[in-house]
């Protein structure tokens, strides 16, 4: 790697050969400076401190601050046009040169593509017992829609912040999604046989592309999730991808079996004492109809993560988890919802490498899921290149605007590592927050000189927890792979841990 040319937006590093250029022309630069931008380039997305720097630059000197200033300066000049986006100050860190993935966003499809999004169909039952059924029925939906290359789908989480019960009109919808068209539908479980109806409008103008009536035996229900989407599809694009018979097959053809991974499904993604357990027991039952069903053997392994206090699980517990994984990748390895948990049981085991690499799997797979996207980024910031990890985060944001909370929460602790201290505080402020994210919280308004929230923060914590377990804590519950980016939260901790000054009266 370190004999390559490196692209750094219009120019090009050759480290051997010492000449950086532009446009094929040499661009004169100090031999310093030069040293600098090497070892920059070398560590592209990482903040690198100054120690580093200066031992790099000037191995077995001693020089000041001021040289690394003056290369800076040097370096802002030569680099132009956006050079403060690309050679970042990180305040109280060192610098940071912005990988290609930060701008734009981190390799993900630039092409514009028609954008959808499912809303919750309506249960035309007598009662809700059939619920959770159909929200799943719209899930897999949802998701075998995104598995395709031509279309933008919405993620599910914004999608069903419009029930059918309350339901603004599709335009304004529209605006608030980013969708332009928009699926609607109904459905009725009655006598043995699913129910649908479905309609696909252009939203902003509110013209009816496309209703039909679908009617299956409940054992062809996934049948049923796949012939819709592909006919929402045919409807969109021209040109359908590989995979057809793949889309919204959810690992089972037993409807018992799916209908309890649905009902785990839905406990998982709700709070509250219990639901966790619940879930799993869901999970279990699936499994217990169904030994072949994948996503149920994948979201047992999470659900048991959760119970067992995520990345602080005893080792024991997540090699479990791992291995149930390995399992359901086994059964459906082209399932990404399989990688993805893997991917983050491969983080919480401090398997840094492994974590991205399942996780790029997963985005491979289905690159319109802004879960993996978030989790994704959090993996990559989590490795210390926090700036091609924000990248990815916010492009899941532009598919979930109605996010849940943890986009935030990991988005907040990377704008931590970014030295983004009040924009971090500001995000975090905004979301619900358990006992260890309120040690974040504190470290963020200590760095950006807030000590009065720093304490309420901490006293938060101190609810559940010994005063001489927060050092502690914050390293058994982050999951950095270098040991300076779990000391800078600890910087921020101890500041916040310290005494703060009276405040003028």
């Amino acid at each position: 790697m370190a004999d390559a040319a490196i692209e750094i937006g219009e120019f090009r590093l050759d480290a051997a050969g010492g000449v950086l250029r532009r446009s094929g022309e040499v661009v004169p630069v100090r031999a310093k400076t030069f040293a600098f931008l090497c070892h920059l380039a070398h560590n592209r997305g990482r903040v690198i401190s100054k120690d580093e720097l200066l031992q790099a630059v000037w191995p077995g000197l001693f020089v000041s601050e001021d040289s690394l200033t003056q290369c800076v300066s040097e370096l802002r000049k030569v680099l132009g046009t956006g050079a403060e986006a690309m050679l970042r100050t990180v305040p109280k860190r060192g610098y940071l040169l912005a990988s290609e993935a930060a701008v734009p966003a981190a390799g993900l499809p630039e092409q514009v593509f028609p954008s959808i999004a499912i809303l919750p169909f309506r249960n035309r039952g007598p009662d809700n017992t059939d619920d959770a059924l159909i929200d799943a029925m719209v899930d897999e939906i949802t998701y075998g829609l995104a598995r395709f290359k031509t279309i933008t789908v919405i993620a599910r989480n914004s999608a069903f912040s419009f029930p059918a019960s309350s339901r603004p009109p599709l335009k304004e919808i529209s605006e608030m999604l980013g969708a332009e068209f928009i699926v609607e539908g109904s459905a009725l479980r009655a006598d043995g046989r699913l129910l649908a109806s479905v309609t696909l409008t252009h939203a902003p103008t509110g013209q009816r592309i496309w209703g039909s009536q679908f009617d299956f035996a409940e054992a062809d229900l996934f049948s049923m999730n796949a012939e819709i989407a592909v006919t929402i599809i045919s409807r969109l694009v021209s040109n359908i991808d590989q995979g057809v018979q793949q889309t919204a097959k959810p690992g089972t053809s037993n409807l018992a079996a799916f209908e309890n991974f649905a009902r785990g499904v839905a406990f998982l993604r709700t709070y509250g004492p219990g639901v966790n357990e619940r879930a799993r027991d869901h999970f279990l039952k699936a499994i217990a109809l169904d030994p072949d069903c994948a996503v149920a053997h994948a979201y047992l392994a999470l659900a048991d993560v959760i119970i067992a206090d995520y990345g602080a699980s005893p080792r024991p517990a997540l090699e479990a988890a791992r291995d149930r994984v390995n399992l359901a990748i086994a059964l459906e390895p082209e399932e990404a919802r399989c990688h993805r948990i893997m991917g983050l049981v491969r983080l919480y085991l401090r398997e840094h490498e492994a974590a991205e690499r399942c996780l790029h799997r997963a985005y491979d797979i289905n690159p319109y899921d802004a879960d993996t996207l978030v989790q994704l980024g959090f993996v990559i910031a989590m490795r210390g290149r926090p700036a091609e990890g924000l990248a990815w985060m916010d492009k899941a944001i532009t598919l979930n605007p109605f996010r849940p909370y943890w986009y935030d929460l990991d988005r907040a602790y990377t704008l931590y590592m970014l030295g983004c201290y009040d924009e971090a505080r500001k995000t975090m402020l905004g979301t619900e927050l358990g006992p260890f994210h309120s040690l974040w919280l504190a470290a963020c308004c200590a760095m950006c000189g807030r000590p009065s929230e720093a304490t309420d923060a901490l006293a938060r914590f101190l609810e559940t927890a010994d005063a001489s377990d927060i050092l502690d804590q914050a390293q058994k519950w982050t999951e950095f792979e270098h040991e300076e980016d779990l000391e800078h939260l600890r910087v921020g901790l101890r500041l916040a841990m310290t005494e703060p000054s009276p405040e003028p009266p």
